[in-house]
């Protein structure tokens, strides 16, 4: 999974990074002040199944959003459950890209 951080808070994607990380999953994120869309081109390149993007609108709600990187199909997850959201979709491996 690829972290993208669509808020300039480089602290929260790595807070949302940790999470993630100590809920078994594997996941990633662009380091520097890149741009979104060389974030979202970064994600697309490292064959993550899922990123994860934290954005201003989301961010109000204490939500993210995921998006499915093979059919591009996005969703608006609550923040505190998208470990669980992802791990459900990839089975019981949820250490999927």
């Amino acid at each position: 999974m690829f972290v993208v951080d669509a808020l300039n808070n480089p602290t929260e994607v790595t807070l949302l990074v940790s999470e993630l990380r100590e809920d078994g999953m594997r996941a990633v994120r662009s380091y520097g002040s890149r741009a979104f869309r060389k974030q979202m081109d970064a994600a697309n390149k490292s064959g993550a199944r899922y990123t994860v993007v934290l954005g201003k609108d989301e961010a109000e709600r204490n939500a993210v959003a995921v998006r499915n990187m093979e059919t591009g199909e996005q969703l608006e997850v609550p923040r505190q459950l998208v470990a669980g959201w992802i791990q459900a979709r990839n089975g019981a491996g949820g250490s999927q890209r």
